[in-house]
């Protein structure tokens, strides 16, 4: 960004731009094409269109890949786009389909000679019958009906499925036609046209898929154009923006006084993580620090990554571009002009973990021993681990009975997806066995602890495999949190401050306010709703309403979300609830968020209310950190959290938990790989993204299995001292067989015989726990609840943007009780909170019922009532 303002007129660049997340730009441009452009461009031919693409059929999936690869497609960078339509339109290609008709329907006759003799080929009977009814006797039924002014593309497109599904032993589609000749030889001569048909029936079906893919192609070109041109004449700018403005700026022809004062002023560069940068960052640094012609030791650059961590191709990184420069480095080591070091020392894990780990990883099936991988494969070299004195952390006692490594067995399971709920069971139970077992850590510089809930991680493929272990360890009664959960603005919580603020901007509105007062604000049933309408204005609710308008108005921001708290009864009524500190923190940290946004961008209250909205409803992003669920107490708990999350951490115990299943390969829309290409005497990678799925389908498998490969690495490799992986083989090739099936299993098997006796390593069954007590575990002792010091007066006036610590106006009893409890720690917290289960819009009037002002309601007698005329009452006995 510093570049682009210093050298704003030499780039014909905005001196100032706003820097904006430009993907709901990308989806709203293309919508507007959809309307626009594309009636224009087809015109009467645009249902054809739409049919051809299987736009009406997946219109999401469409929309979806259309931006997202107008955002990530980047031709300068050296991205391929396939099919290659090389400039055609939609028309100009089905002109070419329909002459390969006319060709194909030559070849084939209408004679039924081509299945006559195929009829006749030395190949095995069932091949034969098979191959006829699949493929032969469709095409001469087809083409017999095809003539140059009647081409049914519909047609065509059912013949092209049903030709592509067809199997032969291993081959399928065309390929079933390269026969196996029988015992009797071959003879081709009865069928003399086929193999001529096969290879015009191929170009055909290429042909083709590029009319089923010009409609996305040209839609993301021309969008990638609207969303410049768009960013140009608003003065916006991505992050991406920056780095191809910047990259663009250095390799132009008048670059040579911009690269002069970069080199003048940044002399030395470290780049961590580089593993996780992309071929557009390496060329900005290769050509500052690398391309510098002058003395090689003017400008330093340093490049520390490790390509067995690079999981982030899904955000755009590409390993490939760390590849292409360790071999760049390599040679100029070998002008002297670089040097490559190797940081082989593991400070994290056990010795006898980082034992294991090397004898699992460094395995043909996964990583290659470092001297024998190519210049673009990733290498495994082993780890050494300090002396114990440098060691900076170890374990002092340990009754548990568990190595360093424990694989668990769910082999009992009839297949994968019955496995998962066996292993979360295991899990909760194992963490349980673990905490009472007299487990000491001691930790440089720390002292000696007892292990605890908080020492614990479980580390899931995606969220979907939360549900069951959150299950788990609720009924054992074991604290967890879901660390960065996404999703706060489409949270219940979300959905109740809408409707609030809603009633709040408009308190005469009865509509607006019956909706709020059905939210755990009021918490009022369907049938309070009715007497509603017969309160006085005087009325302590609409009083409340009226005082909340005000503070709105004015803009007291901190005042009206302290009363929404407050003043409603909601404290008085869900704390102590198990959920309520998750509920909590969804509301303090929408409130903070809101509060911010107000004062930066000068907002009046329904312009407040209007962009709570628009987050919720995601038409547009709140920012990549602003919608995480924060962590809502500091109690220790057991952390769940996805693999890709947890790089960079460390835990002195992690479980493996997810990668049983997956999604089916069949289901990506596109294929994604790198060919390897020679330029300027490097050899370097270029990603191909090809829609049509037609070729490179190994090279897509194998870059997808690499990266589970990467993933599954870097969790397992978070562990300090002990680490939990699953085993399931399951020999059946089923798409939705997840990576510990086919990837990790497989390894473990190899790599640690249950018939050789290692004493790091135990394999447990999954009911190894059956038949033991389920009493709940002891509370965490390591546990420290929150004080506030009285020696450090900061600790008293907190950070003014933190709205959980800020002093509170005590105008209600619940406000005291909650003070009390956060002052002197009193809340005990012994269940983990579970997260908060979304609602469909049609379920918003599912809440609870309870007591508000002098209203009947639905709730329990019993209970006690909450709302502010209680809140006096209890002033006034206290008093």
């Amino acid at each position: 960004q510093t570049v682009l303002r210093d050298f704003a007129f030499e780039n014909r660049a905005p001196f100032q731009s706003e820097v904006i997340n430009d993907a709901p730009l990308f989806e709203r441009l293309l919508k507007e094409q959809m309307r626009k452009r594309w009636p224009e461009i087809y015109q009467e031919h645009l249902k054809e269109v739409l049919e051809i693409s299987n736009f009406n059929k997946k219109k999401d999936s469409f929309v979806g890949t259309v931006t997202g690869l107008a955002n990530s497609f980047h031709e300068r960078a050296g991205d391929r786009l396939l099919p290659n339509l090389e400039g055609r339109g939609y028309q100009e290609i089905k002109e070419e389909i329909r002459a390969s008709c006319m060709k194909l329907k030559a070849l084939i006759g209408s004679d039924g000679k081509l299945s006559e003799g195929f009829g006749q080929l030395n190949i095995h009977g069932g091949t034969r019958k098979s191959l006829l009814a699949k493929i032969i006797n469709p095409l001469e039924d087809f083409f017999t009906q095809v003539d140059e002014d009647n081409l049914s593309v519909k047609a065509l497109v059912d013949l092209i499925s049903q030709i592509q599904k067809a199997k032969s032993k291993d081959k399928k589609g065309t390929r079933c036609l390269d026969l196996d000749w029988g015992g009797k030889g071959p003879n081709p001569e009865v069928c003399p046209n086929l193999e001529t048909i096969k290879e015009n029936l191929e170009e055909l079906i290429v042909t083709f898929t590029g009319l089923q893919n010009s409609l996305a192609i040209q839609a993301i070109h021309q969008l990638q154009k609207d969303v410049s041109q768009a960013k140009q004449s608003h003065g916006w700018i991505s992050y991406y923006d920056m780095l191809a403005l910047v990259e663009q700026a250095l390799y132009d022809d008048n670059s040579s006084g911009l690269l002069e004062k970069l080199r003048n002023r940044y002399k030395v560069a470290f780049i961590d993580e580089f593993q996780d940068t992309d071929p557009v960052q390496w060329k900005i640094f290769k050509r500052i620090f690398i391309d510098n012609q002058k003395d090689s030791h003017e400008n330093l650059l340093y490049l520390i990554g490790d390509p067995k961590q690079a999981i982030y191709s899904f955000r755009g990184a590409d390993v490939y571009a760390y590849l292409s420069a360790k071999n760049e480095i390599r040679s100029l080591e070998k002008a002297d002009k670089a040097k490559l070091y190797s940081l082989s020392i593991n400070w994290r894990s056990q010795p006898e973990l980082i034992t294991a780990f090397d004898h699992l990883f460094c395995r043909q099936e996964w990583f290659k021993p470092h001297s024998l991988a190519g210049v673009f494969e990733i290498g495994y070299q082993a780890a050494g681990f300090p002396e114990e004195e440098n060691r900076l952390s170890g374990l002092i006692e340990d009754y548990s009975g568990r190595p360093v490594l424990n694989i668990v067995d769910l082999s009992e399971a009839t297949s994968p997806k019955p496995a998962k709920p066996r292993l979360a069971r295991f899990i909760a139970l194992e963490i349980r066995h673990l905490v009472n077992s007299g487990i000491r850590l001691k930790e440089k510089h720390e002292g000696e602890r007892k292990l605890g809930f908080g020492d614990i991680c479980i580390l899931v493929r995606s969220k979907f495999d939360v549900p069951l272990i959150e299950e788990e360890l609720s009924t054992l009664g074991i604290p967890y949190t879901f660390y960065k959960k996404p999703g706060l603005f489409l949270s219940d919580e979300a959905v109740y401050l809408s409707l609030v603020f809603h009633a709040i901007l408009d308190p005469g509105n009865s509509s607006e306010v019956k909706k709020a007062l059905l939210t755990p604000f009021f918490g009022f049933g369907l049938s309070s709703l009715f007497a509603y309408e017969e309160l006085p204005p005087s009325h302590a609710l609409k009083q409340m309403l009226f005082k909340w308008n005000e503070y709105a108005l004015a803009r007291k921001w901190s005042r009206l979300f302290q009363s929404l708290m407050e003043d409603s009864g909601l404290l008085s009524r869900e704390t102590g609830t198990s959920v309520w500190d998750r509920k909590y923190t969804n509301y303090r940290q929408i409130f903070e968020y809101l509060e911010g946004v107000a004062y930066t961008r000068n907002l009046d209250f329904r312009g407040l209310s209007a962009t709570l909205d628009t987050y919720r409803k995601q038409s547009v992003d709140a920012g990549e950190d602003a919608d995480i669920h924060q962590i809502e107490t500091e109690a220790r708990k057991v952390q769940i959290m996805t693999m890709h999350v947890s790089k960079g951490l460390q835990f002195p115990v992690v479980f493996i938990a997810g990668g049983l299943t997956q999604p089916p390969s069949h289901r990506d829309h596109y294929h994604t790989y790198h060919e390897i290409q020679e330029k300027d005497s490097f050899l370097n990678a270029i990603k191909i993204v090809d829609l049509a799925k037609l070729g490179g389908r190994e090279k897509h498998e194998a870059e997808k299995g690499d990266e589970n490969k990467r993933l599954y690495y870097v969790a397992s490799t978070r562990s300090q001292y002990k680490l939990y992986l699953p085993f399931y083989l399951y020999e059946k090739n089923q798409p939705w067989v997840g990576p510990v099936c086919c990837l990790l299993s497989p390894a473990l098997d190899n790599s640690f015989p249950r018939s050789e006796d290692n004493k790091n390593v135990l394999w447990l069954r999954a009911d190894h726990h059956s038949g033991v007590s389920e009493d709940k575990p002891e509370p965490d002792e390591t546990e420290e609840h929150p004080t506030i010091p009285i020696t450090d007066t900061a600790e008293l006036f907190p950070s003014q943007r933190d709205y959980q610590y800020r002093k509170i106006r005590l105008e209600s009893f619940s406000s005291l009780h909650s003070m009390r409890e956060y002052i002197h720690g009193i809340q005990e917290q012994k269940v983990g909170f579970q997260a908060v289960q979304e609602k469909a819009k049609e379920d918003d009037e599912s809440f609870a019922s309870q007591s508000a002002g002098a209203m009947v309601t639905e709730g329990t007698p019993a209970e006690m009532p909450g709302g502010t005329d209680v809140g006096l009452m209890f002033h006034d006995i206290l008093e």
